[in-house]
């Protein structure tokens, strides 16, 4: 026999060396997975309580706004702005600070917010045309009311047929003739 004969049966030959080697790898790799699996707990955790707590401040919000409480429902929405991190997430709230702060009557602000979100957001801007231009003339600027209901008409002229925007159409186009327009 020659010396580089392995018996994998024999205690202290190769049977031993190999069982080490299957040992130490299976500990590798259960350390790994289970560190990994760690991260992904922690990091999708985080990620739940980050969305529950903004679910609950919008839910707060919305509550206080179904409510008549629309100052209640700002401070509310103002704090899930900063709880807010993505931008469809930003741009959902905007949305609603800025029709929480118009049915409060603070126009400027909804203004503000609508600007917020078309920053983040500019192919929704159009969509918001009619809303923002009925905006800025409760706040009597009646020059970028008409711009923006002219953006707006254009808009909802662009659609298809199929999607009966035709009050909207006539409802926009009765606003500009009564503007002076």
């Amino acid at each position: 026999m020659s010396s580089n004969t392995v018996y994998y049966g024999q205690p202290g030959r190769g049977w031993w060396r190999f069982t080490r080697r299957s040992f130490l790898l299976s500990i590798c790799c259960l350390f790994i997975i289970g560190v990994c699996a760690w991260v992904f707990f922690k990091i999708s955790g985080n990620e739940g309580n980050r969305e529950n707590d903004l679910d609950s401040a919008i839910k707060a919000a919305d509550s206080a706004f179904q409510q008549g409480n629309f100052e209640d429902s700002l401070s509310q929405l103002e704090e899930a702005v900063d709880k807010a991190k993505t931008k469809d997430e930003k741009v959902a709230v905007y949305t609603s600070l800025a029709a929480s702060a118009a049915s409060a009557g603070k126009i400027s602000e909804a203004i503000d917010y609508m600007e917020k979100k078309h920053d983040l957001k500019p192919e929704a801007a159009d969509a918001d045309a009619y809303l923002l231009g009925s905006y800025y003339e409760r706040a009597n600027n009646l020059e970028e009311a008409v711009s923006q209901y002219k953006k707006a008409l254009s808009y909802y002229k662009s659609l298809p047929e199929s999607s009966n925007n035709d009050a909207t159409i006539a409802n926009l186009e009765a606003r500009l003739q009564s503007l002076g327009q």
